[in-house]
């Protein structure tokens, strides 16, 4: 559990700082603009998956260890 709620907290802190650099940063990226291309034009799109997936795996773990596993 615990380590489920530490991998959550470490993908919810970068999306949350990967969302206020884009917000102070705004791009055009060959036309894209708005979240998706801010993340591109300065090229924290694949750092931006990373903490998702880390975020979305704890959520996992945490969910697998309080209701499936007893």
């Amino acid at each position: 559990m615990i380590l489920g709620v530490m991998l959550f907290s470490g993908g919810l802190i970068g999306v949350v700082a990967l969302l206020v650099v884009a917000a102070f940063n705004p791009w055009d990226y060959n036309g894209i603009t708005g979240l998706t291309g801010s993340l591109l034009g300065t090229g924290t799109m694949p750092a931006f998956v990373f903490f998702c997936a880390l975020g979305l795996l704890g959520a996992a773990i945490c969910v697998h260890q309080a209701y499936i596993e007893k």
